[in-house]
């Protein structure tokens, strides 16, 4: 019995349709201390899923590119430094921007909060 190619097709599309998008972010670490952790979830909300880093993000410069799935564009991501320290930013919007710049968290900056401004320079453009 042979299958018409349109329904293995039809199958096929369907499938695929129900995995949500995924988005790529290059993160560019200009602090001094390496991140070991990242994570990231939908702005707003506390259900955090880690992102793969291969090794540790050196500081200095060190850059590496993860995988953001989900239907929405904009995240939060928290980072954890090797030495315990962490810091969130907030509301990246990962569909207008290819990579977010990390930068050491300025003094006066809510416990491990980076402020993210709209036009930031820490957000990097297409």
């Amino acid at each position: 019995m042979r299958v018409p190619v349109a329904i293995v097709l039809f199958v096929a599309s369907c499938a695929c349709a129900a995995e949500p998008p995924t988005h790529y972010l290059t993160l560019v670490n200009r602090t001094h201390d390496s991140v070991v952790t990242a994570s990231a979830a939908a702005a707003g909300s506390d259900a955090f899923v880690p992102l793969a880093l291969a090794r540790p993000l050196r500081g200095g410069g060190g850059s590496a590119t993860v995988s953001v799935a989900g239907e929405g564009c904009r995240y939060d991501v928290q980072l954890q430094y090797r030495g315990k320290r962490a810091q969130l930013y907030r509301n990246v919007d990962v569909c207008g921007h290819r990579g977010l710049r990390l930068r050491p968290t300025p003094r006066g900056a809510a416990d491990g909060e980076a402020p993210m401004l709209a036009n930031a320079p820490d957000s990097l453009r297409d």
